[in-house]
């Protein structure tokens, strides 16, 4: 029974760290952007301050 409940959380304990993990580097690249036109870079990280930025922190994003 223990061996079953820790094969159901050990993966969402992986995957909500590697969520955070993902907003963190979404949260870190949008203030380190240099908010200069073209603003395609910081309209997506700022877009990505909501729930999406834990997929958008794993994304590079070149301002052309």
């Amino acid at each position: 029974m223990k061996t079953m409940k820790t094969m159901i959380i050990a993966p969402i304990i992986i995957i909500i760290i590697f969520l955070g993990i993902g907003w963190g580097r979404n949260l870190i690249k949008f203030v380190r952007l240099d908010f200069q036109p073209p603003y395609k870079a910081e309209v997506i990280r700022g877009i990505g301050l909501t729930s999406y930025g834990v997929i958008i922190g794993w994304i590079d994003i070149k301002d052309l």
